[in-house]
C-alpha cells in the first residue's frame, strides 16, 4: 500500500522501532494480523507508509498493550517506550549517541531534524518561551499528540534533564506541546 501523499509519509524505521524492537511483535499472531489489516505487514515491510497507516497501527498497539488505561495515558506511555526502540534502529543509533552530549536546549533546536528522520516532511515549530520553557507546534494530517509528547519527553530525558512535556492543544491535524524542566 503506497503512501497517500508525500506529506504524510512515515519511514519504515519508525514502524521497526515500535513493532520490532519495543513490542517484539511476532509476524504470526493476532497483533500482527490486526496490523496487516491496516496495511503494515511485518513479513513484507516497505520503505515508507502513509501517516494514516501509522496512526491506525499505533492505535492498535495502544489498545493491545494498555487496554485498561485512558487513551491519552496509553498513547503517552507507548510514545515513551517507542524512543528506546527507535534508538535501536539504524536511523536512530546516531541520535542515541548524540542526545546525552547536547542537552535539552540543543535537542529542541534540532527537533525538526530529529523527527524528520522518521517523518521527512513534518511541519514542526519549536519556540523558546523562556529558559527551560519551550513550545512545540506540530502540523500533520494524522496528529498523535500524546504519543509524540511521550516520545519527546523520553528523548529529552536522555539528555540528562528531567523534562516534562504537556499537551496544551490537541486537534486532528495539529497539536501544541509545552516542554519544561
Amino acid at each position: 500500500m503506497a503512501p497517500e501523499s508525500a506529506e504524510s509519509v512515515v519511514r519504515q524505521s519508525v514502524f521497526e522501532g515500535l513493532f520490532v524492537h519495543v513490542l517484539k511483535v511476532p509476524p504470526n499472531g493476532s497483533l500482527a494480523d490486526s496490523l496487516r489489516g491496516v496495511g503494515f505487514d511485518l513479513r513484507r515491510q516497505q520503505l515508507e507508509y502513509s501517516g494514516k497507516i501509522w496512526k491506525e497501527a499505533v492505535a492498535i498497539a495502544c489498545r493491545d498493550q494498555h487496554p485498561r488505561l485512558p487513551r491519552e495515558e496509553a498513547m503517552r506511555k507507548l510514545g515513551r517506550s517507542f524512543i528506546e526502540g527507535f534508538l535501536l534502529t539504524l536511523a536512530g543509533r546516531a541520535l542515541g549517541i548524540m542526545l546525552p552530549l547536547i542537552g535539552p536546549e540543543a535537542a529542541l533546536r534540532r527537533l525538526q531534524r530529529f523527527m524528520s528522520m522518521g517523518v521527512p516532511r513534518l511541519q514542526l515549530t519549536v519556540t523558546e518561551v523562556k529558559p527551560q520553557d519551550w513550545r512545540i507546534e506540530v502540523q500533520v494530517p494524522w496528529a498523535l499528540a500524546d504519543f509524540d509528547a511521550g516520545l519527546i519527553e523520553a528523548g529529552l530525558g536522555r539528555t540528562g534533564a528531567a523534562v516534562q512535556v504537556t499537551v496544551m492543544e490537541r486537534n486532528d491535524d495539529r497539536y501544541l506541546l509545552a516542554a519544561r524542566w
